[in-house]
């Protein structure tokens, strides 16, 4: 319950007849509000980002003039082209993706990536660029905080940068198998050591 004293500084202090009713106007409300918010933010105020998805090869062919002004605008700072020349290139990405055989079409992000020529296609490769690298959830950077704690501990306070970052990708991708050989080889063969590694 609300507590009832002249200056109340650590928590906020809702008015409320039961407990339940209390901290439902404290943290419940508050939570959904912020969900709210999130999904807003994310996912409609940002939904001319994912436009980039009409680049890919099996719906490039029904994008519209509409939807390449509204690419443009939302790429326009990463984009080294005005519209005119941009309307050009997608039109080229399409006509080349017309005459490609079906079998050979690329039908993930990652293989459309890397048919298209940063040199023939560099808006088109910017934004799938850009595309492969947004996040879909917070998830990742709120385990890379998790993991944060547990890392960097009194013992291990002054490691620079690059020492974190690596033991960070370790932890988390754990599930990943590593060549325990060819990591002693490139240990061994970066600095001459007195110690012989190879009779461990």
């Amino acid at each position: 319950m609300p507590r009832r004293c002249g200056r109340q500084t650590t928590r906020a202090n809702h008015p409320a007849n039961t407990p339940k009713q209390y901290w439902k106007v404290s943290l419940y409300f508050a939570f959904i509000d912020h969900m709210i918010m999130e999904l807003e933010s994310r996912l409609i105020s940002s939904e001319n980002r994912f436009f980039a998805q009409y680049l890919l090869p099996h719906v490039v062919g029904n994008i519209t003039i509409e939807q390449i002004a509204t690419l443009f605008e939302k790429y326009e700072t990463d984009l080294a082209c005005n519209l005119v020349e941009f309307n050009r290139e997608v039109a080229r990405w399409r006509t080349r993706l017309c005459i490609t055989p079906r079998d050979q079409m690329p039908t993930l992000l990652c293989e459309t990536l890397d048919a298209v020529s940063a040199v023939l296609y560099p808006s088109v490769d910017t934004i799938l660029s850009i595309m492969l690298t947004m996040p879909i959830t917070s998830a990742t950077m709120e385990r890379s905080f998790s993991v944060l704690r547990r890392l960097k501990t009194h013992v291990r306070s002054s490691m620079n940068n690059d020492r974190l970052s690596s033991l960070a990708l370790m932890h988390i991708h754990r599930d990943f198998s590593v060549n325990i050989d060819k990591v002693m080889e490139k240990f061994v063969s970066t600095k001459t050591r007195r110690a012989d590694f190879g009779q461990f």
